[in-house]
């Protein structure tokens, strides 16, 4: 639950007993932008229904199709008809209590879009699509704990026979459902779920734990996109769990919430129940709080945009400003504790010699959220759900900020013809190494975050390093291709094909149809094959200058530092999904051979990209523009370059991009942190509250910034350069500008 709304519910709670009214605008606020289902759409499917910790996968899923009011089934259907259907159903839930509600993901769909994905039987149908269905989905691959008595609850031999409820229909011409209709088949549905999970106490008990290890795997990062693998999580976790004891009977605490929750005492004020048990809700107030941590994260992407815009730029997207005000001041209301909004508040801390208080900040705002999880104090229903309230509202105001916001750029044009729409095409500027400093390259563009090309790199001074050349040093060693799937979420829209010796797949993928299609992605030489790096003193590989800072190379250990330079293997018309590279690294590829289409949007753009919320992901094809159907992205200038063999691209910290191979190729890569992303690094690792991984990257103690000096230099010397940036770091602190800036961009 949102700390602060916990906070001030206690003190309402406390407050209400000597007479007073508090809280008044708050819930007056919540309760006009509050929904009691979810509307599906393209910003939230993933994370309802593919997602490690998607909803559908732990709890029951009743969804109602409607058509768009303005859509060709809509009108035939008619608005005063949808409208009846839409307020039926939102009060058949609103008649079921707060705890049953949660032990359900309620949905809203669009008939058109999702009657496939969430019905699938229109042609089973004398109309071609019932305008309005409700829709019931089990969680898949839920034990049956009844025996099959489960059963006795179904109406007709055809559900029986299923074993599941079926979809409820309205044809065109019949009367709306009546609140009362929908709310006996939707307390029949719950009670069949109750029987068939084992009952109500083990129903909530899933959604506690689906909540708790949603949580847990956002804040560790971890992807678990197996189904099995997350039961084997849970139950792991189930096997481990603390135990506390009640009297002669040893409970579960989550056990203990779903009996408390089963049995409230009702002594708050209007009706709602009062939370006495400290124990309760701890996983369903930490996933809270983590969305609204991931809703913070996302809006700074429109945070950026925003202060970006001129005067008149911020009059032609009114919008968007006013998105942003609405869904910050929701999300403060969500949760009320924010350690850093952007990258500048941690170099701030830095600059300011104030290292040391920001690791205590954070240690005592880890700690503050620890103790708000267990020391709820006195807290209603009413008031848990109007903070509830408060986080979905964030979501709704997003949505209608991405619709008003394309409407701004349609209406901007002549009549309003989206045909008149135009894409904005740069360049990305090709420079050569020869008269490209380094200086020039971190000013111009590392640190304001744009790509360039350098030519005339040579980073294999015995000659190119060809396919041939990596299956006699790398040999047999297996290695895990990929290739693209458009029915994926994953990074890159990739997916694994297969596994096989690398000088196997080196020699046979440009003639087999089949390994045409798959591709190496970013496998790490360092770690499987540091023989192409030659022997002692390993200068069989030379770091351009421009990249030999990297601090992963100066920190104690990240886990980082052997990863990379990693190698690419891909043939022609394999390509890669727009993306963000993760953990805000810079990235640069070289290209041995073929050639390569890069596309490139400006980081502060990412709100015109169509973003999905939480992900890397966008919801468009970057090399298949369609402007009518996004007409924000004709507000993102677009860069763009053809790679050529001996062609280093150069990808800013958080810059969008996406690949397609015009031919075979063979690359080499790496993603660094050096000076020009240090803050943005850091701020990702708080965002993520790896605070380990802070403390490796101790501003204060590490040798950090750069040299304008820098020169090429050997793998080995690159891997062994620690005690050199150390004493340039040394001089540099006994001189004045160090007073100033004791994290530098430059060391001299």
């Amino acid at each position: 639950l949102p700390r602060q709304v916990v906070r001030r519910a206690a003190k309402a709670h406390a407050a209400r007993r000597h007479g007073a009214h508090v809280l008044p605008a708050l819930l007056a606020f919540l309760s006009n932008h509050s929904e009691l289902l979810t509307t599906l759409s393209w910003e939230n499917e993933y994370f309802m229904f593919l997602s490690p910790t998607a909803p559908v996968k732990f709890k029951p899923v009743v969804a109602m199709l409607l058509p768009e009011p303005s859509s060709l089934t809509g009108s035939e259907a008619g608005a005063d008809t949808i409208k009846a259907n839409e307020v039926a159903m939102r009060e058949a839930v609103r008649l079921l209590a707060p705890i049953e509600r949660r032990l359900v993901t309620w949905l809203y769909a669009d008939v058109d879009k999702y009657s496939t994905f969430l019905y699938g039987a229109c042609e089973d149908s004398p109309w071609p699509c019932p305008p309005f269905v409700v829709v019931f989905r089990n969680v898949p691959e839920s034990a049956d704990a009844s025996g099959g008595s489960y059963k006795q609850l179904l109406k007709t031999k055809d559900e029986i026979r299923a074993g599941e409820k079926r979809p409820l229909l309205k044809h065109p011409g019949e009367q709306p459902w009546t609140k009362d209709e929908l709310s006996l088949e939707l307390r029949g549905y719950l009670d069949m779920c109750k029987m068939k999970a084992g009952g109500e106490d083990a129903m909530a008990l899933m959604a506690d734990r689906a909540d708790l290890l949603g949580s847990q795997l956002s804040q560790s990062g971890k992807d678990v996109d197996d189904e099995k693998e997350m039961e084997k999580e849970l139950e792991e976790e189930q096997g481990t769990q603390m135990k506390y004891s009640q009297g002669d009977e040893v409970l579960d605490p989550d056990v203990m919430v779903a009996r408390n929750l089963s049995s409230p005492t009702y002594g708050g004020q209007n009706g709602g129940s009062v939370i006495d048990d400290k124990s309760q809700f701890p996983g369903r107030m930490d996933a809270l709080l983590t969305s609204c941590d991931n809703w913070a994260s996302h809006v700074r992407y429109m945070r950026d945009y925003w202060n970006a815009l001129d005067k008149t730029g911020k009059e032609d997207h009114a919008a968007i400003g006013e998105g942003l005000a609405a869904m910050e001041t929701n999300i403060k209301a969500c949760h009320g504790l924010t350690l850093v909004a952007t990258a500048a508040d941690i170099e701030s801390y830095a600059q300011s010699g104030r290292w040391e208080a920001f690791k205590v900040k954070m240690e005592q705002f880890s700690a503050r959220r620890e103790v708000s999880l267990f020391n709820v104090g006195q807290l209603s229903e009413t008031d848990m759900a109007a903070a509830e309230r408060a986080h979905d509202a964030i979501f709704t105001i997003f949505q209608d900020t991405v619709t008003k916001a394309s409407k701004q750029v349609i209406d901007r044009l002549a009549g309003g013809d989206t045909k008149k729409l135009k894409l904005q095409t740069i360049p990305v500027p090709v420079v050569h190494a020869d008269s490209f400093s380094i200086e020039r390259f971190i000013t111009d563009y590392a640190i304001p975050g744009k790509p360039v090309v350098i030519r005339g790199l040579i980073v294999t001074p015995n000659g190119p390093w060809s396919l041939e050349h990596f299956a006699k040093v790398c040999g047999d060693v297996k290695v895990q291709l990929n290739t693209k799937s458009a029915n994926t979420t994953n990074w890159g829209g990739l997916v694994v094909a297969g596994n096989m010796p690398l000088n196997q797949f080196a020699r046979e993928y440009a003639t087999n149809t089949t390994l045409r299609k798959w591709y190496l992605h970013d496998w790490s030489l360092n770690r499987f094959c540091p023989d192409v790096f030659g022997q002692p003193p390993y200068d069989e590989f030379h770091m351009p200058k421009y990249f030999a800072g990297d601090y992963f190379q100066r920190i104690p250990w990240v886990g980082y530092e052997q990863a990379w330079p990693s190698l690419f293997i891909g043939a022609a018309n394999t390509s890669s999904a727009l993306h963000i590279d993760s953990g805000a690294t810079n990235f640069w590829m070289y290209l041995m051979t073929g050639r390569k289409k890069w596309r490139f949007w400006d980081r502060e753009q990412v709100f015109n990209l169509y973003l999905k919320p939480f992900t890397s992901h966008f919801r468009f094809r970057a090399f298949d523009i369609d402007l009518e159907r996004n007409p924000l992205l004709a507000d993102a200038p677009m860069y763009e370059v053809l790679q050529e063999p001996g062609d280093l691209v150069f990808v800013p910290a958080n810059s969008p991009h996406a690949v397609h191979n015009e031919e075979d190729i063979t690359a080499i890569s790496s993603n660094y942190v050096d000076a020009s992303n240090l803050w943005l690094y850091l701020f990702d690792l708080t965002l993520d509250k790896d605070w380990t991984a802070i403390e490796m990257f101790n501003v204060t103690n590490e040798p950090f910034g750069l040299s304008r000096h820098q020169k090429d230099v050997t793998y080995g010397e690159w891997k062994s350069s620690r005690r050199r940036w150390e004493k340039l770091a040394e001089n540099y602190r006994e001189t004045e500008p160090f007073k100033t800036e004791p994290v530098p961009v430059w060391l001299d």
